[in-house]
């Protein structure tokens, strides 16, 4: 396939926030893993790597509607490449992915019909649609007769996300008109009691997947990233749980890198759950160690993480790395001895 030519501001990394001039001056990342540690949560940026090689519970992806990824082969600065979701789907091969999305998505339609929430139409198969801001948990598929090996994925669920588009050049009188059409008749008190209630952006944006600020940019990862993280942690009794994503938003959906990353660790941060089940003097003696891995194939979006993550978070060595993980199997294996295994996923 003949690559897209590109503009004389070859060098400049195109549809990712953080722009590099010259590529070639940057430092190679292969060897520049980074960990962070909060209590015994731990955070690993990984550059370089594929998604779809992550061997543990949970992997987060950002989709499309349709549930299906996207190909980027026309956009400036992704000629041959794909996004993360299409790697996860090409290796579990064909549409087994996007097929068990689908029913997944079916299932919840279904239930949301049964409590009254939404609508199934006769053709619910050809129109069924994920919404702006929604977490679809999706049991990975296996292949008839195989187990987990190198040909799908090592991993027990994908998470799938639908994360707005950023534009910034959206005209400001279409997004004036939007929000007047959001807002509810009323008093000030009225609407802002309306404007709290409606925080979480599946609400907000069920209708628009465009949004033009990076405030709602930090909405939308905070969103997401809550909603995978308290779904990650309810669904599994393992005392280690390991879960993976890319650069939420960082790739297709135009994230200014910098802004994503503040708000992604901001929400980890600040995850109530998260830090109660971390907690070593944890009250009710269900202490797990979390292993949150981001993987990046792009250089400069991941020195951008790099760089946040190292503001806010205390960068650990490998070693400290590998006694964290320890500790969450000897947790693992005294859970088992003393109560026997009652794992949701593995």
């Amino acid at each position: 396939m003949t690559s897209i030519p590109h503009p004389p501001e070859a060098r400049r990394v195109r549809y990712f926030s953080l722009a590099i001039e010259d590529k070639a001056k940057a430092p190679n990342p292969a060897e520049r893993t980074r960990t962070f540690q909060r209590h015994s949560f731990v955070l690993v940026l990984r550059p370089d790597s594929d998604l779809a090689d992550f061997e543990g519970q949970v992997i987060v992806t950002s989709t499309n509607r349709q549930l299906q990824g996207a190909r980027l082969r026309n956009w400036w600065g992704f000629a041959g490449r794909k996004s993360a979701d299409v790697a996860l789907h090409d290796r579990c091969g064909g549409e087994m992915l996007a097929d068990a999305a689908r029913r997944a998505l079916k299932r919840r339609r279904e239930e949301e019909q049964l409590r009254g929430i939404a609508f199934i139409s006769q053709d619910f198969d050809e129109t069924a649609e994920l919404r702006v801001g929604e977490v679809l948990p999706t049991p990975v598929p296996r292949r008839a007769g195989t187990s987990l090996t190198s040909a799908t994925l090592r991993c027990s669920f994908v998470l799938h996300c639908l994360l707005p588009l950023y534009r910034p050049d959206v005209e400001k009188q279409e997004q004036q008109d939007v929000d007047e059409n959001s807002k509810p008749a009323g008093d000030d008190d009225e609407r802002n009691d309306v404007i709290v209630e409606t925080r979480d952006i599946s609400h907000v944006y069920a209708s628009r997947e465009i949004v033009s600020t990076t405030a709602e940019v930090s909405d939308a990862i905070a969103t997401v990233v809550k909603k995978s993280l308290d779904w990650s942690l309810n669904a599994t009794s393992l005392a280690l749980v390991q879960i993976a994503c890319p650069a939420l938003g960082c790739g297709a959906k135009c994230y200014p890198a910098t802004v994503a990353a503040e708000a992604f660790f901001t929400t980890v941060s600040n995850h109530q759950q998260l830090r109660r089940c971390c907690d070593p003097n944890s009250a009710n003696g269900k202490q797990k160690v979390v292993l949150l891995e981001v993987r990046f194939w792009d250089t400069a979006v991941f020195f951008a993480w790099e760089k946040v993550a190292m503001a806010v978070l205390d960068e650990i060595t490998e070693a400290q790395y590998w006694e964290l993980r320890e500790l969450g199997q000897t947790l693992e294996r005294k859970r088992k001895t003393g109560n026997g295994s009652s794992c949701t996923i593995a």
